[in-house]
């Protein structure tokens, strides 16, 4: 028996598992994080409780160890402070030190230039002080590439 077009031409169904059926027929679940973040020595009064609970005393040896921790820290850092002032007054006496050697050295060339030239050398003082001021030149420049290198280390 012959089939009619209508026949022929099927409608088609979803399957029964699409996403929006299949959503429907699963139970829903809820997931819930807390987080509890605690910073520094002493924890949060709840656990602190939870400590003496188990252990009598215990609260009071946390925070008597937070205290001594603290206490520690404070004098470590006053003696790192200490230990830097220190070597930032040697420093200082170095750089004193050198300024004042350059200026007795350089005072010294340039009264033998003056020198030399008195006695009829202007050759001689003219090198004196040319090699003098070249070699304060350079001292000045290195110098500064010097303290710019050691600030950047430090």
């Amino acid at each position: 028996m012959p089939m009619s077009k209508k026949s022929k031409k099927r409608r088609r169904q979803p399957p029964d598992n699409t996403p929006s059926q299949t959503h429907s027929k699963q139970n829903s679940q809820q997931l819930v994080l807390q987080q509890h973040v605690v910073s520094g020595p002493i924890p949060d009064p709840a656990t602190l409780q939870g400590y003496e609970d188990i252990l009598t005393g215990a609260a009071e040896r946390i925070l008597t160890m937070a205290e001594g921790e603290a206490k520690h820290r404070r004098e470590v850092e006053a003696a790192a402070l200490a230990a830097q002032i220190e070597a930032d007054k040697r420093k200082h006496k170095e750089v004193l030190r050198g300024q004042l050697f350059g200026m007795v050295t350089t005072l010294t060339a340039f009264s033998l230039a003056a020198f030399a030239l008195a006695k009829g050398y202007p050759s001689v003082a003219a090198t004196i002080c040319g090699a003098t001021i070249i070699a304060l030149a350079t001292v000045f420049v290195t110098g500064r590439k010097n303290i710019g290198s050691t600030k950047q280390d430090s």
